[in-house]
């Protein structure tokens, strides 16, 4: 709604434009039967031609999920086998609220996949001491921030907007009882609740349907058994 985002908006307009061909335009049909499901490396190697496939490596955006919860949509009827498995211990399907697509705030800086067979040391950013200058974001020598507004003068070709993105990454806060289990003293009650705090929020069902598809591929009885103790907040 300010400038900054203003820019942004144009900033992803051009580099779509830009685009050669959209990868996601080549992502199989949710398959018919488990024959027919498609294995990301098998994606990723029937298509080396387009990007950002054809590269040493690219970034991944990240979609921020806010710990919002709301009661899982049933898609089971009574007596339905899908009706064993509690869908409400699931953060993928419990939380459908996050921040804008492609914006830095909250989402904040993505993540890195790289093909370790065709990596050079060269294409990697390193400190004087020759570690990793910025983790989230191996190939970009400068603030990553910047890139989301299209700030600099030269953006590298790594960057994609997200509605280009072959892979995104979704974080879920969760809940507060899972937020604060780790050990780390940055989490505390004021931090959660702030990042709860947002005037708007957007509901995204992309990924909700993992759960109906895993049960038709392989029965209600087995995905049970695969999910037990998923949920569970260890002390």
């Amino acid at each position: 709604r300010g400038p900054i985002l203003r820019r942004y908006r144009r900033e992803m307009r051009r580099r779509g434009g830009k685009a050669a061909a959209n990868v996601r335009d080549y992502l199989p049909a949710r398959p018919r039967d488990a024959a027919s499901f498609v294995t990301l490396e098998a994606f990723i190697a029937a298509n080396p031609h387009l990007p950002p496939l054809d590269r040493r490596g690219f970034w991944v955006p990240r979609l921020y999920f806010f710990g919002i919860p709301e009661d899982p949509v049933e898609t089971c009827g009574r007596g339905d086998d899908k009706c064993q498995i509690d869908r409400s211990k699931f953060d993928t399907i419990r939380y459908r609220r996050h921040a804008m697509k492609g914006g830095f705030l909250y989402n904040t800086f993505g993540k890195t996949i790289l093909d370790a067979s065709r990596l050079q040391e060269t294409d990697l950013v390193l400190d004087p001491s020759r570690n990793l200058a910025q983790i989230h974001n191996l190939f970009v020598p400068y603030n990553t921030r910047g890139m989301y507004a299209g700030t600099r003068e030269r953006e590298p070709d790594v960057l994609l907007p997200y509605s280009e993105a072959p892979f995104r990454v979704h974080h879920y806060l969760g809940s507060w009882e899972s937020y604060n289990a780790r050990d780390d003293a940055r989490r505390s009650r004021e931090a959660y609740d702030k990042m709860n705090d947002v005037p708007i929020t957007y509901v995204d069902d992309d990924i909700t349907p993992w759960l109906d598809v895993l049960i038709e591929q392989l029965g209600a009885q087995k995905v049970k058994e695969l999910t037990e103790g998923a949920g569970i907040v260890s002390s």
